[in-house]
Formats: structure tokens, sequence, C-alpha cells
């Protein structure tokens, strides 16, 4: 079949004719059915090539695989990425404006860990601590008050974070703890 071989030389396994919504029908001729499954096809492919250009291409991938719309699967995984990193910021900011060296503190999250080639294909090994909430543990310093507590707690999302503040640690795959 037409469309096996072409999709298959394509490197597009994942669709179906009946995805590609191609109707045929008794009227429709050989030729012109070949040539909706070429046009189908290589858009496929053009897609698949653009999002192999993005920075989250796995998961746009997936995306777009469920979806076929290249945009929509680019969009989602991009605001998706883009909340995430306002939330870590949000949540850097708070820890650096209101936590103090040698101060204990409560996380909850995950240890995430998670690998990926970089452009020369080389493998890096990420662990990460996802924290989902943060909280002061302990006897409070003298000079804290309840103002610098509820300021605390208040913190808003529209400050700026110089991530120049922030030291990058890098792993060897060991836990630290």
């Amino acid at each position: 079949m037409y469309f096996d071989e072409y999709a298959q030389s394509k490197s597009v396994d994942f669709v179906s004719l009946d995805k590609l919504g191609i109707k045929v029908t008794l009227s429709a001729s050989l030729k012109s059915l070949k040539d909706k499954v070429k046009e189908s096809i290589d858009k496929i492919s053009d897609d698949i090539k653009l999002i192999e250009t993005q920075e989250y291409s796995d998961e746009m991938l997936f995306k777009y695989k469920k979806s076929m719309n290249v945009s929509q699967a680019v969009t989602a995984v991009t605001d998706r990425h883009k909340a995430i990193e306002e939330q870590k910021a949000k949540t850097a900011e708070f820890i650096h404006k209101y936590f103090a060296k040698g101060r204990m503190i409560a996380i909850e999250g995950n240890i995430q860990t998670r690998n990926y080639d970089d452009k020369n294909g080389v493998k890096h090994y990420v662990t990460e601590v996802i924290v989902d909430n943060v909280s002061f543990t302990g006897e409070p310093k003298q000079q804290e008050t309840q103002q610098t507590v509820t300021q605390a707690q208040n913190i808003g999302s529209d400050k700026d974070i110089d991530i120049d503040d922030f030291e990058v640690v890098i792993s060897d795959g060991e836990v630290p703890f």
C-alpha cells in the first residue's frame, strides 16, 4: 500500500490513513489519493523536523502525536515550561529573600533525575529538587518580626530575581544526603 510505504520512508510511524482524514471514494483517482497522502505525510515530516529544533522536543512530539497540530503542541509545552520557571523563580525569590544561611527550612517536593544529550552528543545527568512548598522551621532569629513573616507570605510574583545569586550545581549522579 502506498500510504504505508511512503509514511515509512519519511519515518512517520504513528499516523493511520484514517487519522489523516483522507476519504477514499470510488470517484477519487489513485493519483489524487497518492497526492493527498504525499502532501499529508510531507507536512507531518516537516512538522517533526520543526519540533526537533525546539528545546522540549520530546514533550512536543508527544503532544503533536495526539493533536496533529504543531502550533498547539509547541505552545502548550512552551507555556507549561514557562509557568514552571515562573513558579521556580517565585519560590527561589522567597527563599533568597526570607531565609538566611544556616537557618533550617522545611522543603516539600520531589527529587527528580533526568538526563539529556547536548548538541555535541554528550549525555548529561541532572538531579533537581522540585520544591512545592517551603517554610520556616526551628526558632526564629531575634530580629525577625511578625511583619517579616507577613511580608514573606505575601511575596509577589512580579519581582525581579538576579539569577547570579544562585549557584549552579553539577551533579555526578550522587544524591548529596
